[in-house]
């Protein structure tokens, strides 16, 4: 199994780098002086094959002096015809400072090791893992059959064989999770030679883990890598990059064959219990009040709470589930220390002092005074109360609420969009940590202590704007990415297998019908003249794109839906607008999207989040153990694609146009599928390309992420 590891994985890199520097170095020629070539780091082709290996000719005489530097360093490749003017892709470091390599990287070859376990409810409480603490092992692919930390069934102690794990990922909005996130791991367990062990091996795990109902107790998986570095010495697994995922199963399904058993298995992160049905919905019609987000959503914790007593006071149940809303000041606050979102006023009224509740759903009642939501139930101004009905989600009632707060909204004044440095603005998370509490024989099954935590979280102004506004903030949004790819011609591809690039057509972006000129809604920052936040120069217009031959020009879409049937005077332009933007953030799409297979990287593979872990961020976009930062705010990459366009005549040389800014550049990461089969390691990466991306004009247009100076 390791050797098969190590020839596709690290293999691959080490044969693509010394095949790069085999066919740049041109031969030694004792007889004949040849020119001095730099040879840059130059392949042919596609990178994710094998580069040519051919032997380089030197030029039969010194280059021609009229000659451009760059085509004096080109190199002719024997038998292809083709010659291909070396690339210089130096990135300027100070520009690009967040930048690293794959970690695993550093080894020749190396093994994926799983560990699969049963959590007591200690350690899935603290959520803090050490392979030396990890008791009630089921599964482990090293081995270590001298430890003590192996369940044993009534029939003896038994190991089995873990395969086929794939961790589907979504570290962004979307129309399914909102403004939570979710992830998918499916995996293979292995029972030869006999069947049904590995269920009875669970049920004493969890036993010994202090679970009475072995499918709802809490498991771990544990992904480690160990391998060989260039000094051929063994390496124990690193710590940075182990990888620890509580979860809790969904369903297994057994298959006997004359071989053995498999199992095939369907798990999630365990906090995200928390997110499905029936835990997540109201059993009861919920009503909240008060002027605030906190304090709307604590009664909203309270009506949870007080439905759970109700049922022990009736004696239907023993003990029951808890119910809390936390409001940390970012995702890394483990305590409920508040924020700018619990303070936020909702329902913020005209000067008149009438209560603005806008929504496309409402209709005012003026005898009454309320306004009736065929959605969300009936809205009472004076008690200033939200009903909802029963079965509703709890994270649908909580990002109802912030919504139509100040914290989003007073960011749309004057009808601009304010935003930071970096282009992005103020939006949030729904985030779920679970504790297990004591056994329950009613309810058989332990009760749980479900905290969902209201985080801080920040979108890219780039989806809000109107086709032809440049965005603000792409430069120093490219100092926190953590990193690039280099495709086509640049010798520099030892990650890259597989690129598909789709290019829509027929995309089109959403506007109100009105385009802000309806009274009712007077939504003017859809509009083509709307102001946006530009770094350093606080609120200007929005610049004109200076080519606009390879600009992303996208269509508009009228959406009749975001334009209120007329004012009612309770409407707010504000209110209208946030609706529209939650409908493009978490409904993402672009002209251009990008799918890659890369080698696996531990960056794409996070734990923090997974269960009630949280590890502390050490950039915008990457945290403490190396992994991807998508608690934050949204995950970027750079992406760079050079293609020959033509041969020189007068030269021989390949032309290559730079102005590829089109499809490179900045590429926000809306799903990640980490696949592990045989122990090979590879991901799937599904991105987006950020909107408007120019840098330059005419034939010395530079690559985007490329940085001069």
């Amino acid at each position: 199994m390791a050797a098969r590891n190590g020839t596709f994985n690290a293999g691959y890199r080490k044969a693509a780098e010394a095949d790069n520097a085999a066919s740049l170095t041109p031969p030694e020629t004792p007889t004949t002086a040849a020119p001095k070539v730099s040879p840059g780091n130059v392949s042919v082709g596609p990178p994710a094959q094998t580069p040519l290996k051919t032997p380089v000719e030197p030029p039969a005489a010194a280059a021609p002096k009229e000659l451009t530097e760059q085509q004096q360093t080109s190199l002719a490749i024997k038998g292809t015809g083709m010659i291909v003017p070396a690339l210089d892709t130096t990135y300027n470091i100070a520009a690009f400072p967040a930048v690293s390599s794959n970690p695993l990287n550093k080894f020749v070859s190396y093994n994926c090791l799983f560990t699969l376990s049963c959590l007591d409810k200690n350690m899935q409480n603290k959520g803090e893992f050490d392979p030396s603490k990890i008791k009630n092992v089921i599964a482990r692919t090293q081995g270590d059959w001298g430890s003590d930390n192996r369940v044993r069934s009534t029939f003896g102690q038994y190991d089995y064989f873990l395969d086929d794990l794939i961790i589907v990922s979504q570290p962004a909005l979307s129309s399914k999770t909102g403004e939570s996130f979710a992830t998918k791991i499916t995996f293979k367990v292995t029972e030869p030679y006999s069947m049904g062990l590995f269920l009875d091996i669970m049920y004493e795990g969890a036993k010994q883990g202090g679970y009475l109902n072995f499918r709802e107790a809490s498991y771990l998986l544990m992904i480690e890598f160990a391998g060989y570095t260039d000094d051929n010495k063994p390496h124990a697994p690193d710590p940075s990059l182990t990888r620890y995922i509580p979860i809790k199963f969904l369903d297994v399904k057994l298959s006997v064959k004359s071989g053995g058993s498999t199992y095939d298995c369907e798990v999630i992160p365990y906090n995200e219990v928390a997110f499905r049905s029936p835990i997540s919905n109201t059993k009861t019609a919920a009503t909240l009040q008060g002027s605030t987000v906190g304090e709307l959503l604590d009664t909203l914790e309270q009506g949870l709470n007080k439905f759970a007593q109700e049922l022990i006071k009736g004696s239907e149940v023993d003990s029951t589930d808890e119910y809390f809303i936390y409001f940390p000041k970012d995702f890394s606050d483990p305590g409920n220390s508040g924020n700018d979102i619990k303070k936020s006023v909702v329902f913020r009224g005209d000067e008149s002092g009438n209560i603005k509740f806008p929504n496309q759903d409402d209709t005012y009642d003026p005898a009454k005074g309320i306004i009736n939501n065929r959605s969300l139930g009936r809205i009472d101004q004076e008690k200033k109360t939200y009903n909802f009905k029963t079965d509703t989600k709890v994270q649908d009632i909580i990002s109802e609420v912030v919504i139509r707060s100040e914290y989003i909204t007073n960011q749309l004044t004057n009808y601009k969009v304010g935003a930071n440095k970096k282009g992005m603005i103020n939006w949030f998370r729904v985030e779920i940590q679970i504790h297990d509490l004591k056994e329950s024989e009613l309810l058989n099954r332990q009760t749980r202590r479900y905290i969902y935590r209201v985080v801080p979280y920040e979108v890219h102004l780039s989806k809000l704007l109107p086709p032809k506004s440049v965005p603000a903030g792409y430069d120093v949004l490219k100092k926190t990415v953590n990193r690039i790819y280099d495709y086509l011609y640049t010798g520099k591809n030892t990650e890259i297998i597989n690129v598909e690039v789709d290019f829509n057509m027929g995309f089109f972006s959403k506007v109100s019908a009105d385009t802000g000129n309806n009274p009712g809604t007077n939504s003017k920052n859809f509009r083509a003249d709307a102001n946006v936040k530009d770094p350093g120069d606080g609120l200007s217009k929005s610049k004109t794109p200076t080519r606009t031959s390879n600009q992303q020009t996208l269509a508009i879409e009228l959406d009749g839906s975001a334009v209120a049937s007329g004012k009612s005077g309770n409407d707010t332009d504000e209110t209208i607008q946030v609706r529209n933007y939650q409908k493009i953030l978490t409904n993402p799409g672009d002209m251009i999207e990008l799918k890659m297979t890369i080698m696996g990287d531990p960056y794409y593979l996070p734990s923090s989040g997974m269960g009630n872990q949280i590890k502390k961020p050490k950039g915008d976009n990457i945290m403490e153990d190396g992994s991807m930062n998508y608690q934050s705010g949204e995950v970027d990459i750079v992406f760079n694609f050079r293609t020959p366009i033509d041969l020189d005549p007068t030269t021989g040389l390949y032309k290559f146009d730079k102005r590829v800014d089109q499809f490179s550049g900045l590429f926000q990461i809306f799903e990640v599928e980490s696949k592990f089969n045989q122990n090979k390691f590879t991901q799937s990466i599904t991105a987006q390309r950020r909107r408007v991306q120019l840098q330059g004009s005419g034939e010395n247009a530079t690559l985007i992420g490329k940085v001069n100076g």
